[in-house]
């Protein structure tokens, strides 16, 4: 059977009921989009997308017994949770323009599954499927599946110039999915990619994570325009290969950017939350830092940052050649464990056992934060003695 298997047992009971049942009342259904294109490629869909002759007014009538949420409505879109599956119903259309590039002035409903068809972004995605019939390809779709090509349906400038988000989705589903570009998809996304900076922020960074997620390296370099209109500035040339899906989008905003200051403008340009927000403020410092040069300074960087961050450092500071404490991973494991101290008051000793007071307190506190992890103690006694030491050597320095 090949790459096209026998669908339906990717996908749950309740969603084939559901299909039965729009075609027991007269009406074309089919399963849509990224679902079908995974279950044929031998990927278990998460999510299901089904299209419907029904106008949505009907789809309430006909599944009056389940939960209904009017998830698109303007664009034909319900979300109806039918035997605790959650499915997306949307009404056969056609579209009027993308004046706003995002989404469509005008919809207007269709029985014609081919004028659905017709709208989608990619071939690949314009896959439509019931037990029934099984796979029905309008574009050339199943084809461009075995090749493992992504094509626009139709005209690519027309996609583009409709919802320039899809050319972030192109890059998305290449690098995900192993999928070559297209020549004349390609071309029309480099030479569309402007249309880029006219998307949502919160959209553009949404799918820069999925698309930094997957094996992009290759993608990334071959598509320098669609990069540069979403990161809002021309960057360096980055090599990804060697660092973990996780840790790539911030040491990539890091090392294209070109500095610390511009990788954060850069981040926060794309209205980023915060915890890629510490990432990247990570993933510079380690770029442009001097290393990781003692147990403490990767402790702290492990405070400062978070243990994840951290390990992200190292994997920077081992690519680019910088110093890098010996056993740091290791070290880290110590952190997290808490059989080392993470925070300072994990140290065991307390400032009221320390004879000085004010910023100087806290100035000791962190010198023994710092001599505790770079001689791998944390037993009071020595604490204090080493406490000592650095408020004699202090004192001599202030009197000399």
């Amino acid at each position: 059977m090949g790459v096209f298997t026998v669908l339906s047992s990717y996908f749950p009971p309740s969603v084939s009921e559901l299909l039965l049942r729009y075609n027991s009342a007269g009406f074309k259904a089919y399963l849509v989009g990224g679902c079908v294109r995974d279950a044929v490629l031998g990927i278990k869909p998460v999510d299901f997308d089904v299209a419907v002759s029904a106008t949505p007014e009907e789809t309430k009538q006909l599944f009056a017994d389940s939960k209904i949420i009017p998830t698109g409505i303007k664009h034909g879109t319900l979300t109806v949770i039918y035997k605790g599956v959650k499915t997306e119903v949307t009404t056969f259309r056609r579209e009027g323009r993308y004046t706003d590039r995002r989404h469509p002035d005008v919809v207007e409903y269709t029985d014609s599954a081919a004028e659905d068809a017709a709208r989608r972004d990619f071939t690949i995605n314009a896959l439509f499927y019931n037990p029934k019939e099984g796979v029905v390809d309008f574009y050339g779709g199943k084809s461009d599946l075995r090749a493992g090509i992504l094509r626009c349906v139709g005209d690519p400038h027309k996609r583009f110039d409709e919802d320039a988000l899809r050319i972030l989705r192109a890059l998305r589903f290449s690098a995900r999915l192993g999928f070559k570009i297209e020549q004349n998809t390609a071309d029309a996304m480099e030479g569309l990619a402007y249309l880029i900076k006219s998307l949502a922020a919160e959209r553009v960074l949404a799918e820069l994570k999925q698309l930094f997620a997957a094996d992009c390296d290759s993608i990334v370099k071959a598509f320098p325009k669609a990069i540069s209109a979403a990161l809002g500035c021309d960057g360096k040339a980055v090599s990804l290969a060697a660092y973990e899906p996780k840790h790539r989008l911030p040491v990539f905003v890091a090392e294209y950017c070109g500095g610390r200051e511009e990788a954060l403008e850069c981040i926060k340009r794309l209205k980023t939350d915060g915890v890629t927000l510490t990432a990247v403020k990570a993933a510079a410092e380690a770029v442009y830092g001097a290393g990781l040069r003692d147990k403490a300074s990767l402790a702290r960087a492990a405070r400062s940052y978070g243990i994840e961050n951290a390990e992200m450092m190292c994997a920077v500071c081992k690519n680019k050649g910088l110093f890098l404490v010996e056993d740091a991973e290791d070290y880290l494991k110590l952190l997290q464990s808490g059989r080392a101290p993470l925070q300072l008051k994990e140290l065991n000793i307390k400032g009221t056992m320390l004879n000085v007071k004010g910023q100087a307190l806290g100035k000791a506190l962190e010198a023994l934060y710092d001599y505790a992890h770079n001689n791998m103690t944390n037993d009071t006694a020595v604490l204090l003695k080493a406490a000592e030491q650095i408020q004699n050597k202090t004192e001599k320095e202030q009197r000399e």
